[in-house]
């Protein structure tokens, strides 16, 4: 199995941490002023925040996908494909609250070489 996006080979370890931190369904209630509660429930569709982590353990990444996600991540309205390990999933990276990207080397260095390692995390979110 691999992990790929917009067909760019990532590490097959890498984590998606929150996998399993989402529901499918939105819900709002508001009570009447005779007291009885009214249940809004929604389908979500879209919208599921995928969070990919490489730590200092398990799924590095090399100088070349670093820089293949910087310029991936540049692109402002992008649509990209993510497959994880089998699992399709159309996304966009997700640059509101921060970063949607951030990389550490393991080993600093003045000029990495492209065969260099990184941790860090890809943040994106289903369309």
């Amino acid at each position: 199995m691999s992990i790929t996006l917009n067909g760019t080979a990532l590490s097959s370890s890498l984590q998606w941490v929150n996998r399993y931190n989402w529901s499918p369904v939105a819900q709002a209630s508001k009570r009447t002023l005779g007291g009885t509660l009214v249940v809004y429930p929604q389908d979500l569709t879209a919208g599921r925040p995928i969070q990919l982590v490489a730590n200092a353990e398990t799924g590095w990444f090399t100088k070349d996908m670093v820089d293949a996600m910087l310029s991936l991540a540049a692109q402002s309205s992008g649509q990209f494909v993510l497959d994880f390990h089998g699992e399709t999933h159309t996304v966009m990276f997700a640059h509101e609250g921060g970063s949607a990207i951030s990389f550490e080397p393991l080993i600093k260095k003045a000029t990495p070489l492209s065969t260099d390692y990184f941790t860090g995390t890809i943040n994106l979110f289903t369309i």
